[in-house]
């Protein structure tokens, strides 16, 4: 099994060319709710100045606060974009691999509709 910090990292270019702004501040907002970002994270992904470093910094910083964090980018993904995400070929695994108390306190565990 691929942790989702890994599938991230690897999908890493494909995410960056395929993400459109408006799934970028949809992401944004989704990860906030889910308290993966902070405001200040926020406001620094969305005061740069264009899409591609967007989608690479927003990447970078949730694939380095872990398995959890991951998911929930994988999950928002999946909500938000079910096109992008299944021409990255994402699947509801990477979702689950986080632990139960994980899911149950954060309630990120929600799978991705369309797959």
């Amino acid at each position: 099994i691929v942790a989702a910090e890994e599938k991230l990292k690897t999908l890493r270019t494909k995410f960056v060319n395929n993400v459109s702004e408006p799934v970028l501040r949809s992401l944004l907002d989704g990860l906030l709710e889910r308290q993966v970002l902070t405001d200040g994270e926020v406001e620094h992904i969305s005061g740069i100045g264009n899409r591609s470093d967007k989608a690479r910094e927003l990447v970078d910083m949730v694939r380095k606060k872990g398995p959890e964090a991951s998911s929930a980018l994988i999950t928002t993904l999946c909500e938000v974009d079910p096109c992008v995400s299944t021409n990255l070929k994402l699947e509801p695994k990477w979702v689950k691999w986080i632990p139960k108390r994980a899911r149950d306190r954060k309630n990120w565990a929600e799978n991705c509709p369309i797959l």
